[in-house]
């Protein structure tokens, strides 16, 4: 079983995509490496606090992430894999319309301000 603290931890790696993490503050050793076409970037958490050993990045050379592999202590490995990305695609406006659910209330105010 997993703690919940230990699988946020497992998302750290992830966070690098949505521009959460300044990679050269919470990597260290980093090293990249060419591979064919693409470039393989290899790296370990600054903090030994995290479930994971090491992290590697594959991109193009127009910087498109198509692999985050990250490697636990226990050398199990999760490797996500990117592809057909598509940057802001046209999306139908309805998918972004709040309905009120069934007896729930709206409150328009912040509290402690």
């Amino acid at each position: 079983m997993t703690k919940m603290k230990e699988t946020e931890d497992m998302r750290a790696p992830l966070a690098f995509l949505l521009g959460n993490l300044k990679f050269s503050k919470d990597f260290r050793n980093i090293q990249a490496k060419p591979d064919g076409p693409l470039m393989r970037i290899t790296a370990e958490p600054k903090t030994e606090n995290l479930p994971y050993s090491a992290v590697e990045f594959v991109v193009t050379v127009d910087g498109i992430i198509r692999e985050v592999k990250v490697t636990a202590y226990d050398k199990s490995v999760i490797d996500f894999n990117f592809k057909d990305e598509k940057l802001d695609p046209p999306l139908d406006a309805r998918l972004f319309q709040f309905h009120m659910p069934a007896g729930a209330k709206l409150v328009d105010e912040v509290q402690g301000q």
